[in-house]
């Protein structure tokens, strides 16, 4: 008689593992889902593109689990040439394109920020502008957003020195004046300054301000 139960919770055991793994295997196809890869842009300038690109992903999982689910095809590797299957190895192929045209996407910014790029460059780039240009721009971009904060490090002269007089210097060697590209308030970057305040109707006297400052990174 004990045997008789033994038995009889065997069969149990197996019919109830024999559904599991047959319900696992309705829900989850052959194979791996598609799994973004690690050499793609996760910050890349455009968000939304991230976000498609995520999406992208989720409909492409989602159909091959549908396909395999309700219908038992695997759009990846299918085994019957019927219509139904065409069908669904079409959509397959169009989610993938759709995918991989914006993984491409990713990676190549990806790539382009190991070269050294960043986003405002990348950006440029995309747009067939002058990737220098852009580097300069983010630069201004940052500088009028330290001078909104603490215009007040914004007044200095002759003798002043440090990265902001570098950043300003390099400003006003772009714009076409003269000077050594050093970090250090000197008579050239006077005579530089003192030039561009009088053409733009400041008081000309050499020394950089908040409002010589703001018209020197808005130019």
């Amino acid at each position: 008689m004990k045997q008789i139960i033994i038995f009889l919770l065997l069969i149990i055991v197996g019919i109830l593992g024999y559904n599991a793994y047959s319900k696992y295997k309705r829900f989850n196809p052959p194979g791996s889902t598609y799994q973004a890869p690690a050499n793609i842009d996760l910050n890349y300038y455009d968000q939304e593109v991230v976000a498609d690109y995520h999406q992208a992903v989720a409909k492409v999982n989602g159909h091959v689990a549908q396909m395999w689910s309700f219908h038992s095809i695997d759009v990846r590797a299918p085994k019957k040439d019927n219509e139904a299957t065409k069908a669904a190895v079409a959509t397959y192929e169009e989610l993938m394109a759709k995918l991989k045209g914006l993984e491409a996407k990713l990676q190549e910014s990806a790539r382009l920020k190991e070269a050294g790029m960043n986003n405002v460059q990348i950006e440029a780039k995309e747009m067939g502008l002058d990737t220098a240009k852009a580097s300069l721009k983010s630069k201004k971009e940052m500088l009028l957003g330290w001078l909104e904060t603490a215009p007040a490090d914004f007044e200095f002269g002759v003798g002043s020195e440090g990265p902001l007089v570098y950043e300003l210097q390099g400003i006003l060697i772009k714009m076409g004046y003269q000077m050594e590209h050093d970090g250090i308030y000197q008579l050239a970057t006077t005579n530089a300054v003192e030039s561009f305040e009088r053409k733009n109707g400041f008081y000309a006297d050499g020394r950089m301000d908040p409002l010589t400052a703001y018209a020197l990174l808005a130019n």
